[in-house]
């Protein structure tokens, strides 16, 4: 029954702790049943050696580290926005003939990388009490990159934006090769001018001939300008916006390229640390660093494989497999029907009760810590996004 209920918590994204197994165990035997056993009374929980004994006598579960997710990634991967998002990237990939086309079908994001190292997992003295690791500072200063790849495993060069108003030739020393600096007085975040310019000097000389389909998000920068969307038409780059939310699943960058490249761009920071001992990394020595990580990150087999695992080369929503809608529908039902399905995998199947059920049977792990519910915040939230081709006629008259 336990191994059961962990494994639906799990599944809404409440994954319990091993002191929230110990604290259920206690509270089921103890003070629901009147079992006779050694609990730790005084804490109310079950003993360390008794959770150890536990994940062995059921080798199904183990000790994971969990991932956060936002409640709004949590309720916006649902059926009803990423299956028509699918339908309309069928249509306009149909359309415009590009089924068979991966060189056609492009994706573009943009991330931050900070001049700053973070410490890995070192060998140290076993029992030491503190262990440190030399840091070129608290916290770094952040540069976005914009970066694009499409469906048959080739990159665009990436787009480096600082903040600032001079822009020196020796911030472009030793980058990967085509890149480009831009400097942005107010932040390094991407706003519709940074957008416009990467669309007209990066993406179009690159694009190749002929019709093109790019996926991006719905972030303000990408479709605010009317203006720029009359341009992308007229150029024959047909941008597909994802619904709100639902990068984490349906974006081939996040899923196979950023993360890699910012794990070989701590471990290029921290290389260098321990190379000039005492120096700090700035500006100067982005290029340098950003070239290593990026060699070892843009590789074919990651674009290919993102594009493959979002389900949009070879176009195949079933790609995206069932447990990443269970958060939002489980918002949608009530606690009751979860605790069903937990019966229903049970080994042993719940009977309905009647008049004539005893009053003194077992009670479950449900009755103890109900299921719990994601709900939509009761503040207003802006805007959603929904999945839009933003270079239709419907959409830029909309916008006008």
């Amino acid at each position: 029954m336990l191994v059961s209920y962990i494994q639906n918590l799990e599944k809404i994204g409440y994954a319990p702790t091993s002191k929230d197994v110990r604290h259920m165990a206690f509270t089921f035997a103890e003070k629901k049943n009147g079992l006779k056993c050694r609990f730790k009374k005084d804490v109310q929980l079950a003993g360390y050696d008794w959770f150890k004994l536990f994940l062995r006598r059921h080798p199904t579960l183990s000790m994971r580290v969990a991932q956060g997710r936002s409640i709004a990634r949590s309720l916006g991967m649902s059926h009803n926005e990423v299956d028509p998002y699918f339908k309309l990237l069928g249509e306009t990939l149909e359309k415009h003939n590009l089924l068979d086309k991966p060189g056609k079908i492009f994706n573009m994001d943009e991330t931050g990388l900070q001049l700053c190292n973070k410490p890995d997992k070192v060998v140290a003295t076993k029992g030491s009490k503190d262990v440190q690791s030399v840091t070129s500072a608290e916290k770094g200063e952040t540069i976005s990159i914009i970066a694009c790849c499409n469906a048959e495993g080739n990159y665009l060069p990436p787009y480096v934006i600082f903040k600032g108003k001079n822009k020196k030739k020796e911030f472009e020393d030793n980058m990967p090769p085509g890149s480009t600096v831009v400097i942005s007085p107010d932040s390094a975040y991407v706003k519709s001018s940074i957008f416009a310019s990467w669309i007209k000097r990066h993406f179009l000389p690159r694009k190749g001939p002929g019709p093109v389909v790019l996926v991006l998000d719905g972030h303000a920068s990408h479709c605010s300008d009317v203006d720029m969307l009359d341009f992308l038409a007229e150029n024959d780059i047909h941008v597909l916006c994802l619904p709100s939310h639902t990068k984490h699943w349906l974006q081939p960058l996040d899923r196979s390229f950023f993360k890699p490249l910012k794990t070989y761009w701590n471990s290029a920071c921290g290389q260098w640390i321990r190379n000039h001992p005492g120096r700090r990394i700035t500006r100067y020595q982005f290029g340098e660093l950003l070239n290593q990580a990026w060699k070892q990150a843009a590789t074919n087999q990651n674009a290919v494989s993102g594009f493959e695992a979002c389900g949009i080369f070879p176009l195949n929503p079933d790609k995206i497999p069932d447990y990443a809608y269970v958060l939002s529908e489980q918002s949608d039902q009530h606690a009751e029907t979860l605790v069903h399905i937990v019966a229903e995998n049970s080994e042993d199947p719940v009977e309905p009760e009647d008049e004539n059920t005893d009053l003194n049977r077992t009670i479950s792990f449900e009755d103890i810590v109900p299921l719990p519910s994601i709900s939509s915040p009761s503040r207003p939230r802006p805007r959603k996004q929904h999945a839009e081709l933003l270079t239709s006629p419907q959409f830029r008259e909309r916008k006008c």
